[in-house]
């Protein structure tokens, strides 16, 4: 009885932790036992978790073959830390940060893994390097400001500072013209999109299509494109900067006396 009593008294503490705990079989990657929180986490009940292992739930490796190999590399390092997507029941994904040991009780081996969702973390550190990106930005531009003796220089050294100190893929403005079509004219461009864009911005009318640069010329509001691959009103040339690699826009609008003069596009990867 008093084993059994330390017995649970190990597995309510257990329990009481805040990070998920697997206790992994090698040779298969099912779970022998996990805690609470490795439940709470995944979204299963602890029965239907036991069901499993580890390449249900961890998207790097996502059949026995790659669990195998990596528990021979494993078994050589004898404890690694490491960062993935872990799948939930519900098909969901969350980043955890996993410290994961190979180790060996009694001549039988297991695989001992304390995981920690770190969400919030990585959610915290993309929105430092965003702010720190435009703290960079900011800082090159007013230099561009002191520098400029014209406004062609002013848009194109602008644009350059934006993609060179602030990492963006491409930044164009675009000035609306005044000839009963509304279309936009590049005046500066910089970045990874240059042939083609000449072409495509001839096909843009400012009643014909509705583009970011467009929506932000004609209503002078900040427009935000978070994710162009799945925004089906975007322009003609969506497949293309797909294909270079830029994901999201961001389109604001040049006032001048609550006149706007036109938009300053920008493409992140």
């Amino acid at each position: 009885k008093r084993a059994e009593a330390k017995i649970q008294l190990f597995r309510n503490l257990l329990d009481h932790s805040s990070d998920g705990i697997f206790i992994v079989n090698p040779a298969t990657s099912r779970f022998l036992d996990v805690n609470e929180a490795a439940c709470r986490d995944l979204l299963y009940a602890r029965d239907e978790l036991l069901q499993r292992g580890v390449v249900d739930i961890q998207t790097t490796l996502p059949d026995v073959a790659a669990w195998q190999a990596y528990v021979q590399e494993l078994r050589a390092q004898g404890h690694v830390i490491m960062e993935f997507d872990a799948l939930r029941k519900d098909g969901s994904r969350f980043h955890v940060e996993a410290s994961i040991e190979y180790v060996t009780i009694v001549n039988q081996a297991f695989i001992i893994a304390v995981v920690r969702d770190i969400t919030e973390r990585k959610r915290a550190e993309r929105a430092l390097r965003r702010f720190n990106r435009a703290l960079k930005t900011l800082s090159a531009c007013n230099e561009v400001l002191v520098r400029a003796t014209d406004e062609t220089q002013l848009l194109n050294e602008m644009c350059k500072q934006i993609v060179e100190a602030g990492g963006y893929r491409m930044a164009w403005v675009g000035l609306v013209e005044c000839d009963g079509e509304h279309r936009i004219r590049r005046a500066a461009q910089a970045g990874c999109i240059a042939g083609s864009l000449d072409t495509h911005l001839a096909q843009v009318k400012g009643e014909e299509d509705w583009c970011p640069t467009i929506r932000a010329a004609r209503t002078g509001t900040v427009q935000i494109v978070e994710d162009i691959s799945a925004d089906s009103t975007f322009p003609l040339w969506r497949e293309e900067v797909l294909r270079l690699g830029v994901l999201s826009c961001l389109a604001l609008p040049l006032l001048q006396d609550s006149q706007v003069l036109g938009s300053l596009t920008l493409y992140a990867a």
